[in-house]
């Protein structure tokens, strides 16, 4: 039996191991049997206590990227430590990057943040998902770009500098303090900034706050705003001595960014509208020399150009999330996608299941491009079916595994088994659970064909149903050039068009008053 005493010795023991001195302390007090238990068991506890500690302290996020040397310092601890990809962000975790170093924290709630160069924060308490809680980031130095999300009910995020504390709920932009002020820079959302003294400003999206030491805060619109063409020309004035609120907001006039002088520079596949898991993936590729930052997290670009970024929050984090891809080229950056997924829990009874057309008003049938239909699902049946229905037309299964939430569907004005008079388009999901239905009206223009054309009599003959006993103009063009035009206020069996002479292209145009139109094109020969 181990006495009390060795339970009191046990308690007072600390971390450093049962050394030299204290098996001296031991042997003062047992005997040689009860020293070997009591070292045993104080062995024992001192190498559990760590990994209780470790698992019981909490998660703010985990790092997604680092360039150079970025360092970490653990509550309690005095020595710094290599920043890894992968590592979990604890609450009190002092993180520092050096010259030409960064560093990506992908946060617990799908939030974001970009550790600038020269940087030291700390995470004083960033985890608290209680309502009315604040997640508070202490900037000590440097610069910091953030995208943080919606947060909860009367929860708030916010920014501590030596000057100043800057509290948001969702936006994003950037910040940086040191000892001679502060700097807030929005792209979009608010935010309210509260100086040493007590004074507050709001920002809001397109805003440049500058707080410097002593003088009023201070703000100002440009297109700019948060990002990092602006944040490289602040780096640039206080680099040459001449930084100041008044020549940051000249220069800002003064910079015309560059476009990226191509539309579109990366294309995206679809990214699902809902999900049960904490995870999507945004994926495309781009053109050469763009570089790419999904919610502020730098992609890697496979020599084709390729990229897949996972973005993950906390699995207790359900709610809306908002997915950010940021391109840019040169000095030059833009919006580039943008998407919002709503992260909701996983029933038994598919009861996030939905299925929603896009468009509110009716879809019109164009005899050139068809009728398409595009609709938004889901459905945690992966074996679930989407089909879109005009009359006797059905289309294949849309739910395939690129589709991730989204479906379209054309119907050719071709088809043998259109029927012209249909009213309403149906998109159906079926799961095992839910059968599910949307619905939207559809209208038809008049219906033009060509009976036949006469090269003698230099004519085109055409009849037309579908006018509904309302006008409807038909207008003919010769080689591009409007040639002629008639009206009828019923169908028509039979009517004609001039031609002119020669051999030339044909274009007659059918538009009723609702603004549905047909058209029908083809070349023919007049011999007079």
């Amino acid at each position: 039996m181990i006495d009390k005493t060795t339970l009191k010795i046990k308690i007072y023991i600390r971390n450093e191991s049962a050394n030299a001195f204290q098996e001296e302390i031991l042997k003062g007090f047992l005997s040689p049997i009860n020293f070997f238990l009591a070292r045993t068991v104080i062995v024992g506890s001192l190498l559990l206590v760590p990994a209780f500690a470790a698992s019981n302290s909490s998660s703010v996020g985990k790092v997604r990227y680092t360039l150079g040397e970025v360092t970490v310092q653990k509550k309690a601890k005095t020595n710094w430590n290599p920043l890894r990809i992968g590592l979990k962000v604890r609450e009190q975790d002092l993180i520092r990057t050096l010259v030409e170093s960064e560093a990506g924290i992908a946060l617990s709630d799908g939030s974001s943040i970009t550790i600038e160069e020269n940087t030291t924060i700390l995470f004083e308490n960033a985890v608290n998902q209680q309502k009315g809680s604040t997640k508070t980031v202490e900037i000590r130095t440097g610069r910091v770009f953030f995208d943080v999300q919606k947060q909860k009910a009367d929860n708030q995020f916010q920014f501590k500098t030596g000057t100043a504390t800057a509290a948001i709920r969702g936006t994003n932009g950037f910040i940086e303090g040191s000892s001679s002020g502060t700097i807030v820079s929005l792209e979009t959302g608010k935010m309210l900034v509260t100086d040493s003294s007590g004074q507050s400003i709001e920002l809001n999206a397109g805003e440049t706050l500058v707080q410097e030491r002593g003088k009023p805060m201070r703000k100002f619109k440009t297109s700019l705003a948060g990002s990092k063409s602006l944040a490289k020309e602040i780096s640039k004035e206080k680099a040459n001595h001449t930084f100041s609120a008044e020549n940051l907001e000249k220069r800002a006039e003064e910079l015309v960014t560059e476009s990226l002088r191509i539309q579109n520079p990366c294309k995206f596949q679809a990214i699902p509208s809902f999900v049960t898991s904490p995870e999507v993936h945004v994926a495309g590729k781009c053109s050469d020399s763009v570089q790419v930052r999904v919610s502020g997290i730098e992609a890697a670009l496979s020599d084709s150009g390729t990229f897949d970024v996972p973005v993950t929050w906390d699995a207790e984090s359900f709610g809306s999330k908002r997915i950010r891809v940021k391109c840019s080229k040169g000095n030059a950056e833009v919006l580039c996608h943008e998407a919002n997924v709503e992260y909701t829990q996983k029933t038994s009874n598919d009861d996030s299941a939905f299925v929603r057309i896009r468009k509110d008003r009716a879809v019109s049938m164009n005899s050139i491009n068809g009728l398409t239909i595009d609709a938004d699902f889901f459905s945690e049946d992966s074996n679930a079916t989407v089909t879109v229905s005009l009359g006797s037309i059905t289309s294949p299964n849309l739910n395939s595994a690129e589709a991730n939430g989204h479906a379209s569907f054309t119907i050719s004005p071709q088809n043998p088994d259109l029927k012209w008079t249909e009213e309403f388009a149906v998109v159906t999901l079926k799961s095992q659970k839910k059968t599910l239905h949307d619905t939207i009206p559809v209208s038809f223009p008049p219906k033009l064909s060509i009976i036949g054309a006469s090269a003698d009599q230099c004519e085109i003959r055409y009849s037309l149903v579908g006018t509904h006993n309302s006008k409807v103009v038909v207008e003919e063009f010769v080689d591009g050039m409007p040639a002629y035009k008639t009206e009828h206020t019923t169908d028509v069996p039979s009517a004609s068009l001039p031609m002119l002479k020669g051999k030339r292209r044909y274009r007659i145009l059918v538009e009723d008053s609702k603004g549905n139109r047909s058209e029908i094109s083809d070349t023919f020969h007049c011999n007079l």
